[in-house]
C-alpha cells in the first residue's frame, strides 16, 4: 500500500531485464501497468517491456505493448518514442 509500491515494482523489473531474466522483467512490467496504471512507471514499463519483446524476437506482443503505451499514455513522452519504435518495426 506504500505509495513507493510502484516504483519498487518497476525497479525490480528492471534489475530482471539486466540479469538478462527476460521473461520475470516482462512480468513484472506488466505487473507494474496492471496493478498501478496512473502510477508514474506505467509507460515506461510499457516500454520497456516493449522493448524486450523485440530483443526476444517476439514482435507481435511487442506491438501489442507498444500500442497500448500509445493508447493509454498518448501524451508520455514513451509514446512518441513508441510511435517510432513501431514504425521501425513496418520496414
Amino acid at each position: 500500500d506504500s505509495p513507493l509500491a510502484s516504483l519498487a515494482l518497476y525497479w525490480a523489473a528492471r534489475c530482471y531485464a539486466l540479469k538478462g531474466d527476460r521473461n520475470q522483467a516482462i512480468s513484472k512490467f506488466y505487473d507494474t501497468v496492471t496493478k498501478y496504471p496512473k502510477g508514474s512507471k506505467a509507460a515506461a514499463a510499457l516500454w520497456e517491456q516493449g522493448n524486450l519483446f523485440i530483443d526476444m524476437g517476439d514482435t507481435p506482443d511487442a506491438r501489442l505493448a507498444l500500442g497500448k503505451l500509445i493508447k493509454d499514455y498518448p501524451n508520455s513522452e514513451e509514446a512518441g518514442r513508441a510511435r517510432r519504435r513501431l514504425t521501425e518495426l513496418d520496414r
